[in-house]
């Protein structure tokens, strides 16, 4: 037996909505009361993404789930 959660990590199709940025709609999702990814940062430069990335690499194996990477996106959803 396998436990399934769902978490919301990102953003499909959804006419109507105002969210300009990744990050603002994970936020939604969180007083939406949606689980979204416990790591989760905006960063400002590519350094801050990089250390971001070095300390998700050290707590990888401190999650409750498996993760095989990190992704960095640009958070704006015009792009």
């Amino acid at each position: 037996e396998r436990p399934l959660r769902f978490i919301a990590h990102t953003l499909g199709v959804a006419e109507g909505l105002t969210w300009e940025t990744h990050y603002e709609f994970l936020k939604a999702c969180t007083v939406m009361g949606l689980p979204t990814p416990p790591m989760v940062a905006r960063c400002d430069t590519i350094m801050e993404c990089m250390r971001h990335g070095r300390a998700l690499e050290r707590s990888r194996d401190d999650l409750a789930f498996e993760i095989d990477g990190a992704v960095i996106k640009v958070n704006a959803f015009a792009l």
